[in-house]
């Protein structure tokens, strides 16, 4: 009686230290996420936003238990811009494929047109399931979920495992709260280089007013040399 009152306390207590782990796990991430949306994206600002989402990326794959996993993200028109995998993973070949494509077939189809989560307990059951041609060939459980801001569709992270059934509900709260804080970055991102892209606007602008203005004074300073020189002495 002693020995599983003991058992169960000693579950329970790894139970929450697997709950503090992820608690501790996504605060990280969402801290990470923070700062690099404080930052102005240039190309290498950029990479270091990507380079937060790889890791977010391999984290989410990691919290799950998943064995592949990507994330794609979108513009307005729902084509791809980037794709980004677990550095492992990573074929340069096979995620500049994806870019320029629309994912309105198969599971990503799914989740652009109803902005849901979308989950396959079984492959081999539901017609949802048509893997890319980088996915893995055997894949039997899958979670997408949309990276959504104000309803507009930013990006699909989508994760896989071989095993039917093998995503449980907690796992897709924990996906959801995640791909909040990915949204976030993502806009603040996109909110930084348009401003970025309005400074360059503005700047050029200001060089064409310039030099116009300048050219301006030379007419203007040929005009008068030329009055003075009708001029009578």
């Amino acid at each position: 009686m002693e020995m599983e009152s003991l058992r169960q306390e000693v579950f329970k207590l790894k139970t929450e230290k697997a709950a503090l782990k992820v608690k501790s796990k996504l605060f990280e991430n969402f801290a990470a996420m923070a700062h690099s949306c404080c930052r102005q994206p240039s190309a290498a600002e950029w990479r270091s936003v990507r380079e937060t989402l790889q890791k977010t990326l391999v984290f989410c794959t990691e919290l799950t238990g998943a064995q592949h996993g990507n994330l794609v993200l979108l513009d307005s028109n729902l084509v791809v811009t980037d794709s980004i995998q677990k550095p492992e993973e990573s074929d340069q070949d096979q995620c500049c494929g994806l870019i320029g494509q629309v994912l309105d077939k198969g599971l990503s189809g799914w989740v652009s047109n109803h902005h849901q989560v979308g989950l396959i307990t079984d492959t081999h059951g539901d017609d949802r399931w048509l893997p890319l041609p980088h996915q893995p060939k055997t894949v039997r459980s899958v979670l997408a979920v949309p990276i959504l801001k104000c309803d507009e569709l930013l990006g699909i992270l989508t994760l896989m495992h071989s095993r039917p059934n093998h995503f449980a509900p907690e796992f897709v709260e924990q996906m959801q709260a995640t791909s909040d804080q990915i949204a976030m970055t993502i806009e603040n991102a996109r909110l930084y280089g348009r401003l970025d892209e309005s400074y360059r606007s503005l700047d050029r602008s200001r060089q064409e007013i310039e030099a116009y203005s300048k050219a301006l004074d030379d007419e203007l300073g040929k005009g008068r040399q030329i009055q003075r020189d009708f001029l009578p002495w």
